[in-house]
């Protein structure tokens, strides 16, 4: 879609799928290893007796007796050992039983090792996991699918085999940038076996969703890919977004006396059942009305919500699944729900503009946050003074648009509108250089019409990355 017009929404909901850390320590110290099989890592138990639950999440194998696809990542060090001082290392786990891991040994194309360094009693462990919010609709290692965050930038994710081609994916220095820090959360399954339960699930915030609003759209990227890079192998994979109707409690809605009409409240968006090796974007509406605006409906197709559900909304459960597949992965990231309500394109569920930015206007920076400051020492050398690295980059965009119709223009001041009452605007630029949709705050400034033509306006607009 590069070159597309841009796109602009009042987000009701975002969910960048990021990770985050999970603090434990090693238990028993670990010696560095002879062989690459067989190496085993304790945690502390004192923290938590049992790793494969709340809080750290942390699953491993689908099958450890020879499957080939990694579980949860998770960081080691620094060691305090005297010969390896400072070492930091990753791995994967292979299985686990209580507190202690068994590391995934590497095969093939698979390109973590076991540990390599001494690591101390007491040194640390961080664990990479679901993103805050989301949890497991099922018991992940009962239900034999696994749960890990997957790199964008690929810094730390584990390379993907494509099915059917006997090499890695690329990755672009471009994509490598524009994603740096970016993650998304991938699902696992090696079973044919079809299971409804194998997926995470989150509700989205309290008054996110009401009925007073014609359309939203939902929108997420994702990909479905072989899960281990041991193997060319994808079969029969299944993937599917669901999506239901909640009330303020998060509690699934149902008919209440003197309500009448097909109670519809869970829908599925969408199913996947063949390999998409790029991140595609997709999305669907969701509506009080249907596409001609004269029945009570969600406009999802054939599948619809029904207006018992609709008059009393308050919230969407959102469920990523992938129920079955061999060596199947399913994965997903920018789960968004928007609107554009007020504007002249309130019925898309989105704003798309109807001209370009001028030619040469476009450009934009990356926001220096304040924990990057450059000193000037005694001696006039120089330091970075940074208090916490390894940040996403944050984007501020700026353009120009001339000539343009006023409609244009009395649009965006709608969606400014819904700014000051506390929503984020989102933004799809559709340019190669930038992220596939940035979550912030829009300005429009220098606004003129000095044209024979007062339907035509000129104006500037800046949007920063929130």
């Amino acid at each position: 879609m590069a070159g597309s017009k841009w796109e602009f929404g009042v987000v009701s909901f975002f969910d960048s799928m990021d990770d985050y850390d999970q603090f434990t320590k090693i238990k028993t110290a670990y010696t560095s290893p002879t062989t690459q099989s067989s190496q085993t890592l304790v945690l502390d138990d004192t923290i938590a007796t049992d790793y494969t639950a709340s809080p750290f999440y942390l699953w491993p194998d689908l099958n450890a007796e020879g499957s080939t696809i990694p579980g949860s990542i998770f960081y080691v060090g620094p060691s305090s050992d005297a010969s390896f001082d400072g070492t930091m290392e990753v791995a994967v786990a292979q299985s686990v039983s209580t507190n202690t891991i068994t590391l995934k040994a590497h095969q093939g194309w698979h390109t973590f090792a076991v540990l390599d360094a001494n690591y101390s009693v007491g040194d640390p462990v961080v664990i990479r996991t679901l993103p805050h919010g989301w949890t497991p609709m099922s018991t992940p290692y009962s239900n034999t699918f696994g749960i890990s965050p997957v790199s964008r930038s690929r810094e730390t994710a584990n390379p993907i085999r494509l099915a059917s081609n006997s090499t890695a994916e690329t990755l672009t220095s471009e994509d490598a940038y524009k994603y740096f820090n970016q993650h998304g959360v991938r699902l696992m399954v090696d079973d044919s076996t079809s299971n409804a339960n194998r997926g995470i699930e989150r509700t989205t915030p309290v008054n996110s969703i009401t009925a007073r609003i014609r359309r939203y759209r939902a929108s997420w990227y994702y990909r479905v890919v072989g899960a281990s890079t041991n193997t060319d192998s994808l079969l029969n994979p299944r993937a599917e977004v669901w999506m239901s109707a909640r009330d303020g409690s998060g509690a699934a809605l149902s008919a209440i006396t003197g309500e009448t009409g097909t109670v519809v409240g869970s829908i599925l968006m969408r199913s996947y059942t063949t390999q998409v090796s790029d991140w595609t974007m997709d999305s669907h509406l969701i509506s009080p009305y249907s596409s001609d605006s004269n029945t009570w409906t969600w406009n999802t197709g054939s599948d619809n919500f029904s207006d018992t559900m609709m008059n009393r909304i308050n919230r969407i459960k959102i469920q990523a699944k992938l129920t079955s597949g061999t060596n199947a992965a399913f994965d997903i990231d920018d789960i968004m729900i928007e609107h554009c309500d007020g504007t002249s394109k309130e019925a898309n569920g989105y704003y798309e503009m109807d001209d370009y930015p001028t030619q040469g206007s476009l450009s934009w920076t990356i926001r220096k946050g304040p924990t990057s400051n450059k000193n000037s020492l005694a001696n006039n050398t120089m330091r970075a003074s940074i208090t916490h690295g390894n940040k996403k980059p944050k984007h501020v965009i700026s353009a120009q648009y001339n000539g343009v119709t006023r409609q244009i223009y009395d649009d965006l001041m709608i969606l400014e509108q819904w700014q000051s009452r506390g929503n984020l605007i989102a933004l799809r630029t559709f340019n190669e250089s930038l992220p596939n949709v940035m979550v912030g705050f829009l300005t429009l400034s220098n606004f003129n019409n000095e044209m024979p033509d007062l339907g035509r306006v000129s104006f500037g607009l800046q949007f920063e990355e929130a």
